[in-house]
């Protein structure tokens, strides 16, 4: 690897292929000059954007990567706790599983043979367990960036890789999106969004093209996860996530 720092969160690859190399956030880069970096987010395969600032600079230099355990919790400094191994997350969009459906509390009372769970009763079989969706983004057309082909949405939450659909809300779309059409997150900040057709082109870093800001009534909404419930001897004894969904930001 060679990179190149400047003092900021940014480091840039000096022909290096950031998505090919395979470095994810968590990792650890080391450079010539014996700085530690450690990776927040791959935001294209040239650039990667830092946990903290790089403390100095240092042009085109060799750099060692260093990987995380496998197993357990990373904690990336100034961002998120990472759970390299959580149910339902594929290597493909470990960037974007932070903000996947883990687990589902469920709470239960049984009264002779029936058992009761959310208020509804059942007898004999296992309830229906129905997950809330992820919360609607409404996007204005003043958070639409055409010149830098961005979505501002302030504190999203959101990594390369979480899948989302647009619904224009009966309007004129924004220009380079389709109704009803499912799209990934490219990371541009904390606050700003890019958006790409597929979860290998948002890996790469290739964004769509927004030429227009569409209307102020169209949304973006995540996946909804499914669970199943599992009945022992008269009572639920376990709710198991069977779809991870997307874009759920509170537990």
């Amino acid at each position: 690897h060679n990179v190149t720092t400047n003092g900021s969160t940014t480091l840039a690859s000096a022909g290096t292929s950031f998505i090919t190399d395979g470095i994810k956030s968590g990792d650890v880069i080391v450079t010539a000059g014996g700085e530690s970096l450690r990776v927040l987010n791959v935001t294209s395969s040239s650039s990667i954007l830092l946990a903290a600032a790089a403390s100095g600079s240092e042009s085109g230099v060799a750099a060692t990567l260093r990987k995380p355990p496998t197993e357990g919790m990373a904690s990336v400094p100034g961002g998120n706790v990472l759970n390299t191994n959580v149910f339902g997350v594929s290597e493909a969009e470990s960037l974007a599983g932070g903000d996947n459906l883990t687990s589902v509390g469920v709470s239960a009372t049984t009264l002779g043979t029936q058992s009761y769970i959310g208020g509804n009763t059942y007898n004999g079989s296992a309830p229906t367990v129905t997950v809330a969706a992820p919360t609607i983004r409404t996007i204005a057309t003043s958070m639409v960036s055409t010149a830098n082909e961005t979505i501002t949405q302030t504190a999203h939450g959101m990594r390369t890789g979480t899948k989302l659909t647009y619904q224009d809300g009966s309007g004129t779309a924004l220009a380079g999106l389709s109704d009803n059409t499912a799209y990934y997150v490219i990371y541009a900040s904390a606050d700003t969004i890019k958006l790409a057709s597929s979860l290998s082109n948002a890996n790469a870093g290739t964004a769509i093209n927004l030429t227009g800001t569409g209307n102020n009534a169209q949304t973006f909404q995540g996946d909804t996860a499914t669970a199943t419930a599992t009945v022992t001897s008269g009572a639920v004894t376990s709710v198991a996530v069977a779809t991870v969904g997307s874009d759920y930001q509170s537990d």
